[in-house]
């Protein structure tokens, strides 16, 4: 086995603890610094953002068609509005 020529750099194995971050509270404190470069703050950012900001999920055909229909109800109006109303005639 050979030795390396480095010094051992290793926290784990001098014994110093090594601060536990979790990978977006590292992107976020790059973020944060402002001696960071522009781009590299930028790419943290990105890589961030799905974890930050929680995407808004489409609305699927049920509740389109049932929001389109809510819309049709309200809108009423017109010359037409109350030809189904039986109770105005």
């Amino acid at each position: 086995m050979q030795k390396s020529a480095q010094p051992n750099d290793n926290p784990r194995r001098n014994g110093s603890r090594v601060p536990k971050l979790t990978p977006l509270s590292y992107m976020l404190s790059v973020i944060n610094d402002p001696a960071a470069a522009s781009y590299r703050r930028d790419k943290m950012a990105i890589a961030a953002a799905p974890f930050v900001h929680v995407r808004v999920a489409a609305k699927g055909k049920k509740a389109a068609a049932a929001e389109a229909a809510k819309a049709a109800k309200n809108a009423g109006g017109g010359d037409w509005g109350d030809d189904l109303d039986w109770s105005r005639q």
